[in-house]
């Protein structure tokens, strides 16, 4: 197990001799900051998720959505009817996940066409119900804004826990979700989970690290034409470390430590101790791609390409697909 959020933040606060509360708010935001730089920064392995990503298909619905705590559409890899969708390079993805691309089915052509607040498009518009997954929550504000009668409202909807909670407008589009200023990620327990009055429909879910919900939409080139079940493969976002025992989900504990230490020597003006130290978080960085990057060519070369199959350096020139499971 790697350090936790209070160990590194302790730490940097011990190293720069100034454990103050006040400090230790900065550092805290510091290592956050760093953090999601560092893990957007490389394709951690670690960070690869396949199947978990699973999102329905409806009949004759143009539009699919994936959380946002994934990335989707930087590189595709695509041969014959092994597809998948993922932020990384096509062969590191392949050397962890061969065993289950090879039962893939086959793909849909899609364009990637920015964020939704809602997974799940409205058909008929209707109230919409909001509760928590924890009792605790009570209290909590969600706003919520859409059309209501060809007019852009805005609703307030005050959280009772378990208890569902139903808004009083009748909405045929909802263009964001998200919780005010005073109910924010470390003022709740639980998650959101907004569904249709009427249709018991899914809408969205705000997590409880999330201040707001949003999705990656995808649009289908050619419609589906019966429902389905897709499976894309995806690099995921980070969660901010809030509570004290978090732990990383990438294991560069040491790197993320000399980051935050460095940019808190930023902020004192010393800057070439702060220099130091980043130079040592890249050659440390450095180095652990390296030892990922060699595991990955190890991999490979054990793997046969298989009867009539091209190259795996070659699968990145192809188009933008989603595999579709048998």
């Amino acid at each position: 197990m790697g350090m936790t959020f209070n160990q590194i933040t302790t730490q940097v606060g011990q190293f720069i001799q100034d454990s103050s509360s006040g400090r230790e708010t900065r550092i805290k935001d510091s290592v956050n900051r760093k953090y999601k730089e560092l893990a957007d920064g490389f394709d951690w392995p670690d960070l690869f998720r396949l199947r978990t990503a699973e999102v329905n298909v409806y009949a004759n619905e143009a539009f699919v959505f994936l959380t946002y705590n994934g990335y989707v559409g930087k590189k595709i890899f695509t041969e014959d009817k092994k597809d998948l969708l993922t932020q990384t390079n096509p062969e590191m993805f392949m050397s962890r996940f061969y065993d289950v691309l090879t039962t893939t089915g086959a793909p849909f052509s899609y364009t990637l066409v920015g964020s939704s607040p809602i997974k799940r498009v409205i058909t008929t518009a209707e109230t919409l119900d909001f509760v928590s997954s924890d009792a605790t929550d009570i209290g909590q504000v969600v706003e919520v804004w859409g059309m209501v009668s060809g007019e852009e409202v805005n609703e307030s909807v005050i959280l009772n826990g378990t208890t569902t909670v139903t808004t009083s407008n009748t909405f045929s589009r909802i263009t964001r979700i998200g919780t005010d200023t005073s109910s924010k990620d470390s003022s709740r327990a639980g998650h959101i989970t907004i569904t249709g009055t009427t249709s018991t429909v899914e809408y969205s879910v705000i997590t409880a690290q999330n201040n707001d919900a949003r999705y990656q939409a995808l649009r289908f080139q050619d419609l589906p034409s019966s429902a389905t079940t897709l499976t894309i493969a995806y690099k995921k976002r980070v969660e901010p470390l809030i509570n004290d025992g978090d732990t990383l989900e990438i294991p560069a504990d040491l790197i993320l430590f000399e980051l935050a230490a460095a940019d808190i020597l930023r902020q004192q003006g010393k800057y070439s101790q702060a220099r130091d130290h980043e130079q040592l978080a890249a050659r440390l960085k450095q180095e652990m791609m390296s030892r990922y990057f060699m595991q990955t060519e190890a991999v490979f070369q054990s793997m046969p390409h298989g009867p009539g199959q091209s190259p795996y350096r070659q699968f990145g020139l192809y188009g933008q697909r989603i595999s579709v499971v048998n």
